[in-house]
């Protein structure tokens, strides 16, 4: 049975440049689309769409249930070799109509459970944004295959991904859970973004001396 997340919305900006962000591209889709019941934007912004041509013929054969409820796909065309992420989540995010939006970043899945536990935090507890996730050792970094994902997806079993993680830091980034007011949303994006190019600066700086 799939877990209800109806009152949310996945937003999930892409541009897919390379094989293992279309591999995790279309994972981290089926895993929501196939455990979740829940709506899903996609907007690729690029020169051609990945996503479109090699992700969703895919995903129509993995998927069980079908990919086309409450799951919009849009593709921008643009020569533009930079990838503004903040302007592209501004512009998902007035087309949600939930009540909950979802900044989610196609690179990353969490324990089942905890999409439930932040999702109810929001409806049933009164909080205006919640970070799914542990500030430290938390993330595990996945050296995944075709193999490796096609089992975790046919199993429903996290041991496949774990078999190939190593811990890491979790600092920052990732997804958040946001209560769906414009103002909000948008002041927690820049804050996010200002603060992981704060961060990324600095590695930069400690990485010369």
């Amino acid at each position: 049975m799939k877990v209800n997340l109806s009152q949310a919305t996945f937003i999930i900006p892409i541009r897919i440049e390379s094989s293992d962000r279309l591999r995790n591209v279309i994972t981290t889709t089926a895993f929501l689309l196939e455990n979740f019941d829940t709506n899903i934007m996609i907007k690729e912004v690029d020169y051609q769409s990945v996503f479109e041509k090699q992700a969703i013929p895919i995903l129509e054969e993995i998927v069980e249930d079908g990919i086309w409820k409450n799951f919009d796909f849009n593709f921008e065309k643009t020569n533009e070799p930079l990838f503004h992420k903040t302007k592209i989540l501004n512009e998902m995010i007035t087309k949600a109509d939930t009540d909950i939006v979802i900044s989610y970043d196609c690179d990353a899945i969490l324990p089942k459970e905890s999409y439930k536990i932040a999702y109810d935090y929001i409806v049933n507890d009164g909080f205006d944004v919640v970070y799914p996730y542990g500030h430290g050792m938390y993330q595990k970094q996945v050296a995944a295959t075709d193999e490796v994902v096609s089992n975790f997806l046919d199993k429903n079993d996290y041991s496949y991904l774990n078999s190939v993680s190593k811990i890491h830091t979790s600092d920052f980034g990732w997804m958040q859970f946001i209560k769906n007011n414009l103002i909000l949303i948008v002041v927690c994006i820049m804050k996010i973004l200002k603060h992981m190019h704060q961060r990324i600066k600095k590695f930069f700086i400690d990485s010369k001396l």
